[in-house]
């Protein structure tokens, strides 16, 4: 079990006290549970696993700012300050893939490496925007109802495949949590996760990318439903550093097979 922090109003999850340091950003609308493969699996004398849980998600209070890229690249920064992280490797989701690539960007001499699950949000036409906004209106009503079993029921009968980002509901330590928030009234803040999404639809970051020069291993699923793997590929490609592997036969679903590339090209970056 990792040991929590609470500095000020962010939470971070802590995995392990090994001299590797790695942080960990978890999905667009997840909480620290995303990042459990790889917390449970890294050995904690040798490695250490910083899961921030960003604003308005898990037990992370909101910001007052707008939730640009740019607000989330100067929390993600204070956060690191606060932990007295000199240098790490960075696991991050596709939901805050603009702030990794800023953040890397602005501050190279702290990072080793960057592993990024599914594609990164480069240019804003590689997510499918029905999709993201149609996870709003059901947001809305999950974070408001009581009917909390009705709501479990419909998201795993359900072949909408943001609920399924949303729950993580392969993994019922995330429902337990996101179950747990609603019922304390720390839900995760709508109003955040509509602004960051909307931002990220809004924010090219094709020449940060561009110019990176850390480690940056890359793992795609052939048959995601929400990203447009085929059409993100040449954008990936502008950087020589980047290093692609396609999982195939696989959805937007982690798997044993997808959690176990994840863990391998982790230790690429390290």
């Amino acid at each position: 079990m990792p040991t929590s922090i609470h500095i000020d109003s962010t939470h971070v999850a802590k995995f392990g006290n090994g001299s590797k340091i790695i942080v960990g950003l978890h999905g667009w609308a997840g909480a620290y549970t995303d990042l459990n493969v790889f917390g449970e699996w890294l050995d904690p004398q040798e490695y250490t696993l910083y899961a921030i849980e960003m604003p308005g998600r898990g037990l992370s209070k909101s910001i007052d700012e707008n939730h640009r890229v740019e607000d989330l690249v100067r929390f993600l920064e204070i956060t690191i300050e606060q932990l007295k992280i000199e240098r790490f490797s960075l696991i991050t989701d596709f939901g805050f893939s603009q702030v990794s690539i800023k953040y890397a960007h602005y501050y190279p001499e702290k990072i080793n490496g960057i592993l990024f699950i599914y594609m990164p949000l480069i240019v804003p036409s590689l997510i499918k925007l029905h999709h993201l906004l149609y996870a709003y209106p059901f947001l809305g009503l999950y974070a408001k109802t009581r009917k909390l079993d009705w709501t479990i029921n419909k998201i795993r009968n359900s072949d909408k495949i943001m609920h399924k980002v949303f729950l993580r509901n392969s993994r019922p330590e995330a429902i337990e949590l996101e179950l747990k928030d609603i019922e304390n009234k720390r839900r995760a803040d709508l109003n955040a996760i509509f602004k960051s999404g909307w931002n990220m639809l809004n924010s090219n970051v094709l020449e940060e990318w561009a110019n990176l020069q850390c480690k940056i291993e890359v793992v795609l699923a052939e048959k995601d439903e929400i990203f447009s793997t085929k059409k993100g590929i040449p954008y990936l490609t502008i950087n020589p550093q980047a290093n692609i592997t396609v999982v195939k036969d696989h959805n937007h679903n982690w798997d044993n097979e997808f959690i176990e590339v994840m863990r391998e090209k982790l230790l690429n970056i390290i």
